[in-house]
């Protein structure tokens, strides 16, 4: 397992908030950046690995990096099936942000960690 010395998205973005504010072009240049990751990182998963992580928030997204920009990890890979596995049934993930289909136990698929972002 990878050692990453920085802090994950949610305490990421707390601690340069006052920042932010003030400078709200910075903000929607960084949210580009990390967004852009964070989906190169779900396709990867989804179409090499063939693996659906089935609980990606913030906290499980880590800033490796900041300088001269930020640098993602997703993390927490507890819940993670393969998207050919039988896991279409099981309750998974974190309330705030879980997928309609799981929490009404539907049948779900790799788009639900797109429902996450």
């Amino acid at each position: 397992m990878e050692y990453c010395p920085g802090k994950n998205l949610d305490d990421y973005y707390f601690s340069i908030y006052d920042y932010l504010r003030q400078h709200p072009d910075t903000l929607e240049s960084i949210t580009k950046i990390i967004f852009g990751q964070i989906i190169k990182a779900i396709n990867y998963l989804h179409t090499i690995k063939r693996y659906v992580h089935r609980d990606l928030k913030m906290t499980n997204i880590l800033i490796t990096q900041t300088e001269p920009y930020p640098v993602i990890k997703i993390c927490d890979f507890g819940f993670c099936r393969t998207a050919d596995n039988d896991m279409t049934t099981f309750l998974v993930g974190s309330e705030v942000i879980k997928d309609a289909r799981i929490i009404e136990k539907n049948a779900y698929d790799e788009k639900c960690d797109l429902f996450s972002m």
